[in-house]
C-alpha cells in the first residue's frame, strides 16, 4: 500500500461482540466516507487484526492477535486536519454520534467500544544513503 500524504493517523479500537456487525456498517458507510470529504484527508485503509504463522529462523511461529480487534489508517496532509472544523463536523455526522431510538446502537463511538488507541506518524522515506 503505497502512502501518498506525509502523515499517517491510526486509531485502533476494540468493539464488544454484540455491537461489531452495527459498528462496522457504520464505520464502513457513514464515518469513513463522511472523513474522505474532509480536506487534506486522501485516504483511509481499514483493518482487522487476527493470528498468523511467521517462519522465523528456519522454524514456524504461531503468533496469537493480542492488540486491538481493529484499525483505520487514515493518510492526511497536516496534524492541522484533526481539529479543523471539517473534522470535527465530520466525525460527528451519521448514526454514531447521536443516540438512536434503536437500543442495538451505541450512543456513542465510545459505548461499545472496550478500548482506543490513536497515533500520528510523519512519514520518513528510505534510501540508500538512509532515512530523511
Amino acid at each position: 500500500m503505497p502512502i501518498s500524504s506525509k502523515y499517517l493517523f491510526v486509531v485502533s479500537m476494540d468493539v464488544n461482540p454484540d455491537k461489531e456487525a452495527l459498528f462496522n456498517e457504520v464505520y464502513d458507510t457513514e464515518h469513513i466516507p463522511n472523513l474522505l470529504k474532509v480536506p487534506g484527508v486522501r485516504a483511509v485503509t481499514r483493518m482487522a487484526g487476527e493470528p498468523f504463522v511467521v517462519s522465523i529462523g528456519g522454524e514456524e511461529k504461531k503468533v496469537a492477535h493480542e492488540g486491538a480487534r481493529y484499525s483505520a489508517m487514515y493518510e492526511i496532509d497536516s496534524p492541522d486536519v484533526l481539529i479543523s472544523p471539517e473534522w470535527a463536523k465530520a466525525v460527528e455526522d451519521g448514526r454514531w454520534p447521536v443516540r438512536a431510538a434503536s437500543s442495538s446502537l451505541p450512543a456513542s463511538p465510545s459505548e461499545g467500544v472496550d478500548r482506543v488507541s490513536a497515533v500520528l506518524q510523519a512519514q520518513r522515506t528510505c534510501s540508500q544513503s538512509g532515512l530523511k
